[in-house]
């Protein structure tokens, strides 16, 4: 399968330049001639992929350039649904209404990079839009599909691809959540962490937390 790989900063290093990378290698192993862009093809050279897999495209013009019926969208942030993108309220809470330009103009000037965020709130209905449209689009964990779900993208649509590869320093088993709790007065740790049947993952910014409980025990599957 002749398949294009499109990320948005190829040329940086962060944690979604990280994985698609990955990715195109683990395709490549498949068999597959895979071509990785960071700037939009023309629609002819769009026509010569069987598929199109974007990791990371904010800009809403560059989303709609690229053919639905053949198109599959990872999800690695909630830009979507959230003008911040990792949807949290300025108080630090989990945010859970729907994403649309009333109460996300409210929120949005909140956070650092607040010009962008502002001109996020006017676009991500579009770019939902946009996205209901594609094949495919793909998620890692339940609740992002049902954050998806809840602003209007069909649910058949979605897949739930969890991460497979995780540093064993940053797992534990559910059974430990509420003792770590407990030992922890300052954090909701169930909350804090995004919990499956097999394991709970350590989002970048509770890091503190981890070096924390790293040097008072061993993290580890019991």
């Amino acid at each position: 399968m002749k398949i294009l790989v499109y990320v948005e900063k190829a040329a940086v290093r962060g944690g979604i330049e990280v994985f698609a990378e990955r990715h195109v290698a683990e395709l490549k192993a498949a068999g597959h001639e895979v071509s990785v862009e960071s700037l939009i093809p023309s629609p002819s050279a769009l026509d010569q992929f069987d598929e199109i897999i974007v990791h990371k495209c904010s800009d809403v013009k560059t989303l709609a350039a690229f053919p639905p019926e053949k198109t599959v969208y990872y999800v690695h942030d909630h830009e979507p649904i959230c003008p911040r993108t990792y949807a949290y309220t300025p108080l630090g809470h989990n945010c859970t209404r729907p994403g649309g330009v009333w109460p996300c103009i409210l929120c949005a000037p909140a956070c650092r990079n607040w010009r962008p965020a502002l001109a996020r709130v006017f676009a991500q209905g579009r770019r939902r839009r946009i996205m209901a449209r594609f094949r495919k689009i793909v998620v890692i964990s339940e609740f992002m599909k049902s954050r998806l779900v809840a602003n209007g993208i069909d649910s058949g649509k979605i897949e739930v691809r969890p991460p497979v590869i995780a540093p064993a320093a940053l797992m534990i088993s559910p059974s430990r959540v509420t003792s770590l709790a407990r030992d922890s007065m300052t954090l909701d740790m169930a909350t804090a962490w995004s919990i499956s049947s097999t394991m709970i993952t350590f989002p970048s910014r509770y890091s503190m937390i981890v070096r924390y409980f790293s040097s008072k025990r061993t993290l580890s599957v019991p």
